[in-house]
């Protein structure tokens, strides 16, 4: 290990190495380190949920820099097909409240990184519904249970969404 190596290895030789994303817009929030994965053309497949960082989502891959002992985000090279929201309960309790439509966008093949107990990075696979989705996110919305913002659209949604 090299003093620029800062990768972690699973047993089956994968390595994996966090990268850094500058974070616009956010007034508390100036960048978000993500684990990826090293792939053998040195580029980075993204292996979490972006919860402040537009523009990405998981399984995209990435090219990176390194600025010292950091690799920071440079590109996106290739999608992975996924789409990303970020999700703000308004109940305090979160998701320990009941969250019907959070539980059906889970059922679609959503999967979810919690931020904080009331708010959650939601990822929407490739191969998952997209206008359900979205149809759940505003239900919910309307139904005064979050807030929902996006934060990558990888799917194409039907005319009028």
């Amino acid at each position: 290990m090299t003093q620029f190596d800062h990768s972690v290895g699973v047993g089956d030789g994968r390595r994996y190495v966090k990268v850094v994303f500058a974070v616009e817009g956010e007034p508390t929030v100036t960048s978000e380190s993500m684990w990826t994965e090293l792939l053998p053309d040195g580029t980075y497949q993204l292996k979490n949920i972006p919860a402040w960082v537009s523009g990405v989502s998981l399984d995209d891959i990435v090219d990176g820099s390194r600025l010292g002992a950091e690799v920071w985000f440079k590109a996106v090279r290739r999608r992975g097909g996924h789409s990303t929201y970020r999700v703000a309960f308004q109940d305090p309790k979160g998701l320990q409240a009941p969250q019907p439509e959070f539980d059906a966008l889970k059922s679609l093949g959503c999967g979810f990184e919690r931020v904080s107990q009331r708010l959650v990075a939601l990822d929407v696979p490739a191969d998952a519904d997209a206008d359900a989705v979205y149809g759940l996110l505003e239900d919910g919305m309307a139904g005064g249970r979050w807030w929902f913002d996006e934060l990558h659209a990888g799917h194409p949604l039907s005319e009028g969404k």
